[in-house]
């Protein structure tokens, strides 16, 4: 029982580790029909959202659109 315990936590911290890994995402603003990509490197999901939504909040503030995909 004590083994299985230990097996699951351990598999639960490898999982998380995985999707907590910072990797390079992409963030496309598009306005007019006009679009332009920014790359943020080895950053979480959660951080190069952060920086997109900073960085294109003039051309949401227009009416276009932007948004963050990994790379």
């Amino acid at each position: 029982m004590r083994k299985l315990a230990l097996l699951t936590i351990a598999g639960f911290i490898a999982v998380t580790s995985f999707y907590s890994c910072k990797k390079d995402y992409k963030c496309t603003c598009t306005f007019a029909g006009i679009s332009g990509d920014t790359t943020y490197t080895k950053v979480s999901k959660s951080d190069a959202q952060k920086k997109c939504d900073s960085d294109g909040a003039p051309i949401v503030a227009l009416g276009g659109s932007c948004s963050v995909s990994a790379k």
